[in-house]
This record gives structure tokens, sequence and C-alpha cells, in this order.
């Protein structure tokens, strides 16, 4: 019992550590970037014979499948400068829906639903110019 728990502890946290890790974008970056944000709100979901689950649905333009696993990119309250942080989240697809998947148990949060698989990469840093001349020649 105690290897079947260990087992399943550490299937646990390699699952976590596969996640993207979390990305820092401006306002900005994310205007030029086309990034859409939605905000999920539950709802209660129906099941035949079953007790109503609230639940958020997740549109098919927030998942991203990577490694066979399906992600959503969650969007953190925007700081003073406009800068926001993306996160990646752990989809399950046991409740497909008709254009999503329902979420049992999510509570209201924002989702990049478009151009999320930008977030995958960060964002390229800003380069500065040689300076004017041949200057740039001499070393």
């Amino acid at each position: 019992m105690a290897a079947l728990c260990l087992g399943l502890l550490l299937l646990a946290a390699s699952a976590r550590a596969a996640l993207p890790p979390p990305v820092s974008w401006s306002a900005a970056q994310q205007r030029a970037s086309g990034l859409r944000i939605a905000r999920l709100v539950p709802a209660e979901f129906r099941r035949v014979r079953q007790p109503p689950v609230r639940a958020v649905r997740v549109p098919d333009s927030a998942v991203l499948f990577v490694d066979g696993q399906a992600l959503a990119f969650v969007a953190s309250a925007a700081a003073a400068g406009g800068d926001r942080q993306f996160t990646a989240r752990a989809i399950s697809t046991k409740w497909p829906s008709g254009d999503g998947y329902v979420q049992p148990g999510w509570q209201a949060l924002e989702v990049v639903t478009g151009g999320a698989e930008l977030l995958l990469t960060p964002p390229p840093e800003a380069h500065t110019l040689p300076p004017a001349g041949d200057a740039w020649k001499r070393r």
C-alpha cells in the first residue's frame, strides 16, 4: 500500500513538473501579440441521473495539447503597470461539452482564449541597436 501511495505521489509530482513555467508579459506585449483573454464564470452543469455540479466550461479555443496533456493558460490580475503572469493549468478532458471541456470545482478565472501558443515561449527581449557609424566595428 505504501509503495502504491508513493507511486501516485511521484506520478502527480511528475505531472506538475511537466507544465510549462509561468510567463510574464507587459500590457504592450499582450496588445501586440493579439492575446485574447476571457473571464470564465462557474455555472451548474447537469448529467443524466446525477445532481448538478458547479463548474467552469473552458472553450476549445483556450485548450492546448502539449505532449498529450491538455492545458489552458490562466491570467493573473493585471499589475499596476499592466503586466500579467500567465500560468499553465492542466485541463481534464473527462467532461467534453459541445465546444470545450467542463472543469468541476473550478472558480471564476480569466483564461487565454486566443494566441495561447505564443505563451509556450517567452516574448523576445528588447534589442539595442549598434552605435551609428563604424564604432561597432572596433574591438
